[in-house]
């Protein structure tokens, strides 16, 4: 459906698996991606894109 709610979901879908490919290269600030529900603070800090102290599970 064009006008609908299941061009919604694919055009969130698309978007999302954009912006995690480009935080995951590098071309998307992490933190942004973090804010938007993108990645997890988990996946940013096993992926090294920053500091446990910042956004990492704390143990």
């Amino acid at each position: 459906m064009i006008g609908g709610v299941m061009s919604d979901r694919a055009t969130d879908r698309h978007a999302r698996v954009l912006l995690r490919q480009a935080t995951a290269l590098g071309r998307f600030d992490p933190r942004r991606a973090l804010a938007l529900g993108v990645v997890d603070a988990a996946e940013l800090v096993e992926a090294g894109l920053v500091p446990e102290a910042e956004g990492g599970p704390t143990t």
